[in-house]
């Protein structure tokens, strides 16, 4: 049995029937098959031959086991699945099984209680997606990460060690950086085909390399520990998307006036931002988002608006009075409402504005 958890996302019991396993092939927008429990053994081998067989796009994933042992041994019943994500913070048996899975493409850990990566140094060497999540260990070393020459995207949660052999991996196109202390990021510049990078945590400070990172489209700065110059965001001249979140040290923003392809900026929760003079000089911004902008006046808005490029914004200021205000002033100037636009098109609209694929081919100034 199962139960739909949401579009394109089940929860299996215990078992799978026949029965369960021919629904599910014809569910096209399945994308996650999830448990947090052992299962009946059969049930791993109907879904390894009837489903993970015939769909790449599906992923397993594998969470809680709050009560026993998450044990991976199941694994080995799976030669046929490509993308897997393992959510455990208890204790854990036969990680080896993960190398069993030689057409592994996606690969997601979050074990707390791992203190070693050994098992990456026989997982298939053209693996494309990769995170590593937190661990209760500092022992944890990234240098096995060398082997994975194929790999696009990658996110690293509190591990240190050998970190610089993140530059030797040239095929990436997105990095997270999660929970991490480093005194400068000159190892990511090597990564000319990075598109996205999301810093968060952690307290690096030094953003200077940045400023040779014309490629990268999304920046993600987010909840960093005395980060208090963002200035080299400046001289990203590739960049499309700008989140910033959580950064008590910045009181104004950084100059865009040569972001040529900057389209839009979303900031959460910055309790120091007063100053928004440099917006009314952003050349190519479309869409502006300000959520738990409770400091703000909605006087601190007008150079936003004298923008020609501006077409929708949204602030979640602090009271209701303020929001009436806000949006008085996005009539005054002939601005959308960012908020009121994805409601009409039943959209997230928190949801990642789309890239433009014109701007996209070349990261020159």
């Amino acid at each position: 049995m199962y139960s739909t958890i949401r579009e394109g996302v089940i929860e299996v019991e215990k078992e799978l029937t026949a029965a369960d396993l021919k629904q599910l092939q014809r569910m096209p927008e399945l994308r996650i098959i999830q448990y947090n429990h052992s299962l009946v053994s059969d049930t791993y081998t109907g879904l390894n031959d009837l489903i993970f067989a015939d769909r790449s796009d599906i992923t397993l994933r594998v969470y809680g086991f709050y009560d026993e042992v998450c044990d991976l041994e199941f694994l080995e019943q799976m030669p046929a699945l490509r993308n897997l994500s393992i959510d455990c913070t208890g204790e854990m048996a036969h990680i080896e099984s993960i190398t069993t899975l030689q057409q592994l493409k996606q690969l997601h850990i979050n074990i707390y209680q791992l203190d070693q990566f050994h098992f990456l140094k026989e997982v298939p060497e053209d693996l494309e997606q990769l995170t590593l999540g937190k661990t209760s260990s500092r022992k944890p070393d990234l240098q096995v990460l060398e082997r994975f020459t194929h790999l696009t995207e990658l996110v690293i949660n509190g591990h240190h060690k050998n970190i610089e052999v993140i530059g030797q991996l040239t095929t990436l196109e997105r990095l997270g950086l999660h929970s991490i202390s480093v005194p400068q990021l000159d190892f990511v510049t090597n990564l000319h085909r990075l598109l996205s990078l999301s810093i968060i945590w952690g307290g690096t400070r030094n953003l200077k390399a940045l400023q040779k990172m014309n490629g990268i489209q999304y920046l993600r700065l987010s909840q960093i520990k005395g980060l208090d110059d963002i200035q080299p965001i400046s001289a990203m001249y590739g960049l499309q998307y700008l989140y910033l979140e959580g950064l008590p040290h910045i009181t104004e923003l950084p100059t865009f006036t040569e972001l040529n392809k900057l389209r839009k900026i979303e900031l959460v929760s910055m309790k120091k931002l007063k100053n928004l003079e440099t917006l009314e000089y952003a050349p190519a911004l479309v869409e502006w988002v300000h959520r738990e902008a409770w400091e703000m006046e909605v006087s601190s808005y007008k150079p936003l608006m004298r923008n020609s490029s501006l077409q929708r914004a949204y602030a979640h200021l602090k009271n209701p009075k303020k929001m009436a205000a806000f949006d008085q002033l996005l009539h005054q100037y002939g601005k959308k409402n960012t908020f009121q636009e994805y409601t009409n098109q039943n959209e997230s609209w928190w949801a990642d504005f789309p890239y433009d694929s014109e701007q996209s081919g070349s990261h020159d100034k």
